[in-house]
């Protein structure tokens, strides 16, 4: 888990959530829908962030965690974390900022997770 601090700009409200960008493409699966067979994303086999982080108007940090499949091969990923300013009905994106966190992470592979040293 890395803790990631967001700074507003005087008069900047809004909420922020964030994401994951990764170089892996999404997983795909097969599964039986009634008499036919779907392909689907397979998100579970994934990379992806622990939960839906997020920051209300008043926040300026969050954890940021990412989890990684057991079967992911072991080699090079790129990761960038996007964090989106919402409107305030939280329906649009105003605002977008990324970085890399590739570079910033040594990254393990454990049975389930990445872990931040």
């Amino acid at each position: 888990m890395a803790r990631v601090q967001v700074a507003r700009r005087d008069g900047v409200q809004g909420k922020v959530r964030f994401r994951l960008m990764t170089t892996p493409k999404m997983p795909r699966k097969k599964v039986k829908e009634g008499n036919k067979i779907e392909e689907i994303n397979g998100v579970e086999r994934a990379l992806q962030l622990v939960g839906s982080p997020m920051l209300d108007e008043k926040t300026n940090e969050v954890e940021i965690g990412v989890l990684t499949p057991t079967d992911l091969p072991l080699q090079q990923w790129g990761l960038a974390v996007v964090g989106e300013l919402l409107s305030g009905d939280g329906k649009q994106v105003i605002a977008t900022s990324s970085w890399d966190i590739a570079s910033d992470l040594a990254i393990k592979r454990t049975a389930s997770t990445f872990w931040r040293t």
